[in-house]
């Protein structure tokens, strides 16, 4: 159930606002990951290191939050 945060009776935020759960967090994660990986891709030899850290970081987002991009 959502909470409502209060200040001096004025709402700052609610939970509800910023509720995500674990598989949409890793989506935004994974395509912004599949976006850098392919301009990396474009210049393979100059960016090998940082595609090694996007696979890398890819599959930890598939472990943690069980997303997993179907291309």
């Amino acid at each position: 159930m959502p909470e409502t945060i209060y200040k001096e009776d004025e709402v700052i935020v609610s939970t509800e606002d910023v509720y995500l759960d674990a598989w949409h967090l890793g989506k935004s994660l994974y395509m912004v990951l599949k976006y850098y990986q392919r301009k990396a891709e474009e210049d393979v030899k100059e960016y090998e290191g940082l595609l090694k850290i996007i696979y890398a970081l890819k599959d930890e987002v598939h472990k943690y939050t069980g997303y997993l991009s179907s291309y």
